[in-house]
């Protein structure tokens, strides 16, 4: 019919990861379908995600389920979370994996506590509440960090590892650290007074 817009077949395109990567940061794309309608711009999208984090899988599908509920606080706060982690990759031009997703959540977390500091110091309570509510829709995607005894004997096993004795070696000790398995866990800020408790 005169007027009418008529979409063509959909067309399956094998091995172009970076038709989307850098516009939404869905990454290892093993099929994308576009859509073509006369007149109008290309839409893209993933059809399977094979590689995406799963923590990233989990906030992406929470997204759509606060914006469905119409809980628009916590909608945004989580988009801000998703662009926040989709900078980082674009940024540094890696993969959205858990690790790169937990990293860019704890520095948003501790970004919040900073902000609630000074927030609480201006008797701000109403954006101290708002934080502390986003704190905890974040905090959700964490794995319990290492502190305590388990922290303290990395700590000691560091120390042993590189035979550091005195304040000077406190960076080699943190370098090690930073090599275990479980370094994403590590609280380092609880580390690094630890060591400087042990070294002379």
């Amino acid at each position: 019919e005169d007027g009418a817009v008529i979409a063509q077949p959909i067309i399956p395109v094998q091995k172009q990861p970076n038709l989307t990567r850098r516009r939404i940061g869905w990454n290892n794309c093993t099929v994308l379908r576009l859509l073509q309608v006369p007149g109008r711009t290309f839409r893209a999208w993933c059809s399977t995600f094979p590689s995406m984090s799963s923590l990233y899988q989990q906030l992406r599908a929470d997204i759509i389920t606060a914006m469905k509920a119409r809980d628009s606080e916590k909608s945004t706060g989580l988009r801000s979370a998703d662009a926040a982690i989709q900078r980082v990759s674009m940024d540094s031009n890696v993969e959205i994996d858990d690790a790169l997703v937990v990293s860019t959540l704890r520095k948003s977390v501790k970004n919040l506590k900073d902000a609630n500091v000074e927030f609480a110091k201006a008797n701000r309570n109403d954006l101290v509440e708002k934080n502390e509510q986003e704190l905890v829709w974040l905090e959700a995607y964490l794995p319990a960090q290492i502190t305590g005894e388990k922290l303290e004997g990395l700590v000691a096993e560091a120390i042993a590892s590189v035979g550091a004795t005195t304040k000077r070696e406190m960076g080699q000790v943190m370098g090690q650290l930073k090599q275990h398995p479980d370094a994403g866990l590590i609280d380092f800020g609880a580390a690094s007074k630890l060591i400087q408790s042990r070294l002379n």
